[in-house]
């Protein structure tokens, strides 16, 4: 279980206190902004145990007859650090209504409060709980999918495949918007470190609230890891060069991969949709991988 970072100090506690404030303003920016969401979704509010205590959760099940063609548990982004099941609302409402899967969104602990790995604790938790519990969700013959945007992504990807080689086949398919893959400074300030600096700098901050540095998911095999959806901003994306180096390895090893480039787009676009129409065109792209994706799977 991840323990909680140091906050002895008074520069500690305004560090967290400065991070909770973070949140308040993201929170007012982006929940319940995108009004075009709102209706796409049939919407319940659980919780879910975890190592720390119950995870706070939100269900989708897309609206119609139809029954959902796979469940996806699904990890917000943010750094490890910031957003909830709040922010990501309107993502996870048009990718269940795009791609008529139901949607299992689930909080995490955050940093500095909580240091990795208490978000990996709690998202293996989630999943395992999930493993055990989808009959109360959806058939139990619809496929399951691991997905998350940014630091979600990374939670995704490294879950499955612990829990594919424990048992293989749990997970289907992976959907991985703009995901973080790695949190290694010595790629960061060596490769392309020109075209990402900014990105740089937010990683180190992020490494800084980590009492430990998550794995480079990029230096394990991608042999095994399950079809893929894939997307990725342009160049105002700072994990866009690592998404075109795991998108290799995918297809290196013959994995299928279903690739979304958008290059006009900043990363953190799924979170735009209620400001910006080429981010609601890129998330109406991303549902429609997800269904080719599960017809191939």
């Amino acid at each position: 279980m991840g323990r909680a970072f140091p906050s002895s100090t008074l520069v500690d506690r305004l560090v967290a206190q400065g991070f909770k404030t973070g949140r308040r303003a993201l929170g007012a920016v982006l929940n319940e902004r995108d009004h075009q969401a709102r209706d796409l979704a049939e919407v319940t509010e659980l919780e879910i145990p975890g190592p720390a205590g119950p995870l706070p959760a939100r269900f989708y099940h897309p609206t119609g007859d139809a029954e959902p063609s796979a469940l996806l548990l699904f990890f917000h982004g943010g750094g490890f650090a910031f957003c909830d099941i709040g922010t990501h609302d309107a993502l996870c409402r048009r990718l269940a209504h795009g791609a008529n899967v139901a949607i299992l969104s689930v909080d995490y602990r955050l940093a500095p409060e909580h240091a990795w790995p208490a978000q990996r604790d709690d998202a293996e938790a989630a999943l395992r709980w999930l493993v055990q519990a989808r009959a109360e969700t959806v058939s139990e013959e619809v496929p399951l999918i691991l997905g998350g945007d940014s630091a979600g992504g990374y939670l995704a990807l490294d879950l499955t495949r612990q829990i594919n080689e424990e048992a293989p086949g749990t997970i289907a398919v992976t959907c991985l918007i703009y995901p973080l893959l790695h949190l290694d400074d010595d790629i960061w300030k060596t490769e392309r470190a020109s075209s990402r600096p900014i990105g740089r700098a937010v990683v180190r901050v992020i490494s800084s609230r980590l009492v430990q540095v998550p794995p480079n998911l990029l230096k394990a095999d991608a042999g095994s890891d399950p079809p893929c959806v894939l997307t990725y901003g342009g160049l105002a994306d700072p994990v866009r060069p690592d998404c075109l180096a795991y998108e290799s390895a995918l297809r290196a090893a013959g994995v299928p991969v279903q690739v979304g480039e958008f290059k006009a787009l900043p990363h953190g676009y799924a979170n735009m949709t209620h400001l910006l129409p080429p981010a609601r065109a890129a998330i109406d792209q991303t549902a429609q991988l997800l269904r080719l994706a599960l017809d191939q799977a």
